[in-house]
């Protein structure tokens, strides 16, 4: 039903997903002795490739609300992780649930269940039937 580009970036944010939870969330080195403005670095960055990656998946289907709804959410959600990044720093709170709330956010939209869901919803609006441009 969907092109290859889509099935190949489903692919790259698995294994950006897979090298993100294993890669460093494994690794106690990683989360306790890292500079933590490069460790926000690094999830920052990984929260942008999947963004990245998720629209150029889009970019050229036939479908362009699922381009345009991706774009959507990956803005709301690069804001808000920005703004509740600057709230953290600027009032320094020391309350983990906040920064966890914060993590398990970034890690979900890192994730590649919102591009399965996509693909999901993708499938269902043509009834199954095969389109390509």
């Amino acid at each position: 039903m969907f092109k290859h580009r889509v099935w190949i970036v489903a692919i790259i944010i698995c294994l950006l997903y897979w090298a993100t939870w294993h890669g460093y969330h494994d690794n106690p080195d990683m989360n306790y002795k890292t500079n933590p403005l490069l460790r926000h670095g690094l999830n920052f960055g990984l929260l942008l490739a999947v963004a990245l990656a998720g629209w150029y998946g889009w970019s050229k289907h036939h479908q362009q609300w699922t381009k345009n709804l991706w774009l959507f959410i990956y803005s709301c959600v690069i804001i808000l992780v920005v703004l509740l990044g600057v709230v953290d720093v600027l009032a320094r709170f020391e309350n983990s649930s906040f920064r966890s709330m914060l993590s398990s956010l970034r890690l979900f939209f890192t994730s590649p269940v919102p591009y399965g869901v996509l693909m999901y919803l993708a499938k269902r609006s043509t009834g199954g039937k095969t389109f390509y441009r």
